[in-house]
């Protein structure tokens, strides 16, 4: 297991219940006591939870803003959301047209776009490797993968590389992630200063730009902004928060099993 997927994991349980011994860890993580120890040292050092006698504490505190220690790793989010995602990748795909070049983000959202995708001769440009993983057998078109540092837990790359690479190209539309939006300020968030400047600049070279996000991201505040709701073209999402205006660029995508009801 990942040092950071544990970080996760230990958090997630602590979330869950106000104090975790150190032997349900090494039950729940699989690994020796000696490396929970260390886990709850440098999660204590990060001022995330209170060393406790036998274990740990969660933190009396407003909840913390989502960071690389909290973010939880690609694998664990594959089927969270999954028909909201679907209903999300559905809608945004029908603005795609064969021949166009496309930024498709990080993440597990944009993946779901895909299917749709099959049969067109688009140019797909990702910093995503899980992306790669779920391209569909027979997709007629072509894929170029940035170069950077690779971030394993989360099957993606990013850094200056990856910055120098997407300035070479002129997308007809970008498709972003992210992790968190205040419904009120337009703000989105990210967990990475360095994944925030990637979307950043990708939005500098995107004819026409959408946001891909799940009603599950207006209730996350990550630690670093990089985009406003108004930057984008199109804002894809599935529920928007009551009792706040819903911009004019925000559409509703219903799920399909919700659709089929309604006719």
């Amino acid at each position: 297991m990942l040092k950071k997927e544990q970080f996760y994991r230990i958090m997630e349980l602590l979330n869950k219940q106000s104090f975790v011994s150190v032997s349900e860890l090494t039950q729940q993580l699989g690994i020796s006591r000696s490396s929970v120890m260390r886990d709850l040292d440098e999660l204590e050092s990060q001022g995330l939870i209170k060393r406790e006698r036998g274990g740990a504490a969660s933190l009396q505190m407003p909840e913390l803003a989502l960071s690389g220690y909290s973010e939880s790793p690609v694998a664990s989010r594959r089927q969270t959301q999954s028909a909201q995602k679907d209903a999300i990748a559905r809608m945004a795909a029908k603005k795609i047209r064969s021949g166009s070049c496309i930024f498709l983000d990080g993440g597990t959202t944009p993946a779901y776009l895909l299917p749709y995708l099959q049969t067109k001769k688009v140019q797909i440009v990702t910093p995503s490797t899980y992306l790669l993983s779920k391209v569909p057998n027979g997709f007629a078109g072509e894929i170029y993968l940035l170069g950077g540092s690779y971030l394993a837990e989360y099957e993606t790359v990013d850094g200056p590389i990856s910055l120098d690479i997407i300035r070479r190209f002129n997308f007809d539309c970008a498709f972003l992630g992210t992790n968190g939006i205040d419904a009120k300020s337009g703000a989105c968030s990210i967990f990475s200063v360095s994944i925030g400047a990637m979307k950043a600049e990708v939005l500098k070279h995107a004819r026409r730009s959408c946001l891909l996000a799940d009603s599950s991201k207006f209730h996350v505040q990550a630690v670093s902004n990089w985009a406003s709701l108004n930057a984008f073209d199109e804002v894809y999402t599935d529920a928007f928060p009551a009792g706040i205006r819903k911009p004019g660029n925000v559409t509703i995508c219903a799920e399909a099993h919700k659709e089929k009801k309604n006719r």
